[in-house]
C-alpha cells in the first residue's frame, strides 16, 4: 500500500496515489479516550483545487467531532450527587408540602367525588339531580362500609371487587 504524502495547500491535505486524502492528527486532550492516533478520509478526487475545497470541509467536520468528543468526556468526568445536603432536603420537602396542600385545597374546591361526564358539554336526556356531596369523613365511611360488604362476599366465594 502506497504511503500517504503532504501536498501543498492544506496543512491537512495529503495524496496517495493519484486520490487526495484528508489527515488529522488527534488533538492531546482528546487522544487517550478518542480510540484513534488520527483520522484519515478519501476526498474522492484526483483534482487538486477540488481536493482543496474538499479539505476545508473535512477538515472543519473532523474538528466538530472532535469537540463533540471532547464535550462527551468533560460529561462523562463530572461528578454525581449522592447525598443531598440538609438544606436541599429541606427545600424538597417544602416543595413537596405546598404540592400537598395545593392538591387538597383543589380537591375541597371541586370535590372528591367524580361525576361522569357532568362537565365536559354533554347533554342529558333528563336533568341530573345530585345530593350534596358528602364530607370526607362520610365519604370514608361510605368507602369502608362498602369494602366490608365486598369483603364479606369474598368470602362467601362471590366474586366482588377484591
Amino acid at each position: 500500500m502506497e504511503k500517504l504524502v503532504k501536498v501543498a495547500g492544506h496543512p491537512r491535505l495529503y495524496k496517495r496515489g493519484n486520490i487526495y486524502y484528508h489527515r488529522a492528527a488527534i488533538p492531546r486532550d482528546i487522544a487517550d479516550t478518542y480510540g484513534k492516533a488520527e483520522e484519515t478520509r478519501s476526498l474522492r478526487t484526483k483534482d487538486h483545487a477540488d481536493a482543496v475545497r474538499r479539505v476545508r470541509i473535512a477538515a472543519s467536520e473532523a474538528d466538530q467531532s472532535f469537540d463533540i468528543h471532547r464535550t462527551w468526556v468533560q460529561s462523562m468526568s463530572k461528578s454525581f450527587v449522592t447525598e443531598l445536603s440538609p438544606e436541599q432536603l429541606a427545600t424538597i420537602k417544602q416543595v413537596y408540602f405546598r404540592h400537598l396542600l395545593e392538591e387538597d385545597e383543589e380537591t375541597r374546591v371541586i370535590g372528591f367525588e367524580d361525576f361522569e361526564n357532568v362537565d365536559e358539554g354533554y347533554v342529558l336526556a333528563e336533568p341530573m339531580q345530585y345530593d350534596p356531596r358528602p364530607t370526607f369523613e362520610e365519604h370514608n365511611d361510605l368507602v369502608e362500609g362498602m369494602l366490608s360488604l365486598d369483603r364479606s362476599d369474598y368470602a362467601r366465594g362471590k366474586p366482588g371487587v377484591l
